[in-house]
């Protein structure tokens, strides 16, 4: 019992560091800050509002098809082409006010820069899956993908400008021509 106890003492101090889950704050004391989509002012042919991301969930996956490493914004969903890296996002679906147009502008844009490796996290982002039907054996089945051409790039495809499209599917959902996804 105490050589097996000791085995592992000693396996755990000299065996290399595995990365576990961290937040990383993407702006100075970021602990406690809301993360989200608000509304900062509006009026009768505008919305305004902030897109807060003040820190992310880099966490360590693992299942049949091998080691990845999630990134999360609390609160966000993701978004991605099956196969491509799932990158986390906010998409809002926002009421627009009667007299105004579709569109977006971005006023202001905080980047931060995040080296996994640097972390600790050496795998790549976990990618986009089809979605699975919920009946047996239907996961054990389903195809893996996984898109070589998009992991390969020596560039970062995530950057896309901003992007507004006027919902025809949601005016099936609320009969409302009003709402913008974006």
């Amino acid at each position: 019992m105490r050589r097996s106890l000791l085995a592992w003492v000693l396996a755990a101090l000299f065996l290399p560091a595995v990365a576990s889950a961290s937040w990383v704050d993407l702006v100075p004391g970021a602990t406690g800050q809301p993360a989200g989509v608000f509304v900062v002012d509006q009026g009768d042919s505008y919305v305004v509002f902030d897109v807060l991301a003040p820190r992310v969930l880099i966490e360590p996956v693992k299942d049949q098809h091998g080691r990845f490493v999630k990134v999360s914004l609390p609160g966000a969903g993701v978004f991605g082409a099956i196969g491509d890296p799932m990158l986390p996002a906010y998409q809002p679906l926002v009421m627009l006010p009667a007299k105004g147009n579709v569109g977006v502008r971005v006023l202001d844009r905080k980047t931060v820069t995040i080296c996994l490796p640097d972390r600790g996290f050496e795998d790549d982002l976990l990618p986009v899956q089809a979605p699975v039907p919920k009946i047996l054996g239907a996961l054990e089945n389903a195809p893996f993908a996984f898109n070589q051409t998009t992991y390969s790039a020596n560039a970062f495809l995530g950057l896309a400008a901003p992007k507004a499209t006027a919902q025809k599917a949601t005016h099936l959902l609320t009969g409302n021509d009003r709402w913008m996804g974006f």
